[in-house]
């Protein structure tokens, strides 16, 4: 549930650089190589049949420190952490973020000039500019695929999805 917040929050961003109908959500669609199923695509408003942006929001990859007995760290414990500048792999699942860069950055759908666009929450871009700088420093190489890799805020802090969980949760 936390990532279908996540692509809530991404959706209402893409809005804001998009036309709705450009926005396609979930698409599933097959490649030669392999059949894909990112959050969102936009698409090319010279042919729908390509992308300019293929994008994920990677709400629920996030990794919290454990405690002691195995459990995640709480919030404020968490954020005090990611005030300690940790190593990018500690606070995300970075082996998974290249798979799913290689996977969509190798889509012949996505145009020469597409960027593979990764959502992540606030907190994780202002309190730890070394994992988006991580994770764009793979543009243009074989991870890539020579396309442009981004990173964006869905606007909204980690504990704020949350939020959103528990609200879907009460209705």
């Amino acid at each position: 549930m936390k990532g279908d917040a996540g692509e809530g929050r991404t959706y209402v961003d893409l809005l804001g650089h998009y036309d709705r109908e450009r926005i396609l959500h979930q698409p599933r669609f097959k490649d030669v190589d392999s059949i894909r199923v990112p959050d969102f695509v936009v698409t090319s408003a010279q042919n729908p049949d390509k992308f300019i942006e293929i994008v994920d929001a990677k709400a629920w990859s996030l990794t919290r420190q454990r405690d002691a007995q195995g459990k995640p760290l709480n919030y404020e414990d968490f954020f005090s952490y990611l005030l300690e500048r940790p190593d990018p792999r500690s606070v995300l699942n970075m082996h998974e973020m290249q798979r799913v860069v290689e996977k969509y950055a190798s889509s012949p759908r996505l145009e020469i000039k597409g960027k593979v666009v990764l959502y992540l929450p606030e907190d994780i871009i202002r309190y730890t500019p070394q994992v988006p700088r991580q994770i764009q420093n793979w543009s243009g190489t074989d991870i890539a695929h020579g396309k442009v890799v981004e990173v964006r805020s869905m606007g909204v802090w980690n504990d704020e999805l949350w939020d959103d969980v528990r609200t879907r949760l009460e209705r």
